[in-house]
This record gives C-alpha cells, structure tokens and sequence, in this order.
C-alpha cells in the first residue's frame, strides 16, 4: 500500500462522517478519483458504519446505581453471581457485536463480491469460492469457540441470533 493509500484510508471514517476539513475532503476525494482501492475501502467503511449505526444501543435501566450500590453493600438485590452472570452477558454481547458482526459483514461482502465475479468468469471461479469460504467459514468457528471459552458460555453469545 502506499505512502498516500495509507493517509487516505485513515481519513476515510471522518470523510464519510463529514468531519474533515474543506482542504482535507477535497485531498481525499482527489485520491479516491485515481484509487479503485481507497474507493473500495470508503464504501467498505460506509457499510460498516451504516451497519453500526442500524445497531440498537441498550437502555440502562433508571435505577442501575441503586441496585449496583445494594448489591455491593449486601442488602437484599441481586445476588452478586447474578450480576456477574449480567456482566458476563454483556461484555459477551459486547464482543459480538464490535468483533463478529463485521466479520459476517466482511464475509457477506466477500461471497457477494465472488458471487459477482463468478457470474461474469463462469463457472471455473466455483473451484477457488468452496475452500475460500470454507476458510472464512473456519475462521468464524474458531472466534466463536474463543468467546464461549472466554466468557464461559453454553449458548450462542446472543440468544435472539445477529
């Protein structure tokens, strides 16, 4: 990648934000012009960040302090294993939905993008797509058996499904 591919693609969350200066937008536009991998990049960042934003954020309920503060002080409450059971959950959801769900993202624009070129080659693509999406396939396992050893889960990390 180059010296100026670099300098682009970290600019290109605060482009697709808006949040770059009228100098700088105009740099990184002229780079995207000439650069099929900086445009591939900014639309990749701008479906992940549509992705994210398209995520529910979770209410915290209205008395959290007072039931954090019972629970440390040892009146009656939740029990101290149930709210690290919450706790675990949530940091669990949490690793899910910054780490795995942009992977299923990526896989998803990766079979799309084969999926397109495939249909423009024909079918000798078919023998190279199996084992690469077995491999993206493979890799997916192993990050969820990570995070169920991690957290110690018996379940999918989120019981609704992604």
């Amino acid at each position: 990648m180059e010296r100026s591919c670099r300098s682009v693609q970290e600019q290109l969350e605060a482009y697709a934000g808006g949040e770059l200066s009228e100098a700088e937008r105009f740099g990184v536009e002229f780079h995207l012009r000439a650069c099929a991998d900086c445009r591939e990049a900014l639309s990749l960042e701008r479906g992940l960040s549509g992705m994210m934003a398209s995520q529910e954020t979770a209410e915290v309920p209205a008395d959290f302090a007072t039931q954090v503060v019972a629970t440390w002080e040892g009146k009656p409450g939740k029990s101290l294993q149930s709210s690290w059971d919450g706790y675990r959950a949530a940091v669990s959801e949490f690793t899910f939905r910054t780490l795995v769900d942009p992977l299923l993202f990526m896989e998803y624009q990766f079979r799309s993008a084969f999926d397109s070129l495939g249909a423009q080659l024909g079918s000798p693509l078919e023998t190279v797509r199996a084992p690469l999406a077995g491999a993206a396939d493979g890799a997916l396992r192993t990050i969820f058996s990570s995070l169920k050893k991690t957290y110690k889960l018996t379940a999918a990390p989120l019981a609704g499904g992604a």
